[in-house]
């Protein structure tokens, strides 16, 4: 029971997202370097890379970095996302989106996030066009 103990205190590293009060709060509120996985609710999360990121948080990142794991199904402002079955990731920098990243190359997702950790105020990338996914309100 002690590895079903160890994996849930892993899991409350990453913040789950389910309703658009919580985006605007959690993730757009944040300040520091956000990493949202973003899936739809057929599909579910990217787990396969959720343990890779939360190491990395408790090894480089600390406090500087948080996770997310956002329902594109529940949240308005993520509705272009909810068709895609690829893994999607979007990187904030202070509540600014900085970087969409699909796929699940964890060595290209950490270069990204080391980059964004370090330079997330100024940082300025948009792999897939201009998103607006502050909301409509």
């Amino acid at each position: 029971m002690v590895g079903a103990t160890a994996q849930k205190k892993l899991l409350q590293l990453q913040t789950e997202v389910e309703t658009d009060a919580d985006w605007a709060s959690a993730v757009l509120g944040q300040a520091g370097l956000s990493v949202v996985d973003v899936w739809p609710s057929w599909a579910g999360p990217c787990v396969a890379m959720r343990s890779k990121l939360i190491r990395f948080k408790l090894t480089e990142g600390g406090d500087a970095v948080h996770l997310f794991s956002a329902n594109a199904s529940a949240i308005e402002a993520l509705a272009r996302f909810r068709e895609h079955s690829e893994p999607t990731w979007l990187l904030f920098g202070s509540g600014r989106l900085v970087c969409v990243y699909i796929g699940c190359d964890w060595p290209h997702l950490l270069r990204l996030v080391s980059s964004g950790q370090s330079t997330h105020q100024s940082l300025i990338w948009t792999l897939l066009g201009a998103y607006s996914l502050v909301g409509s309100g």
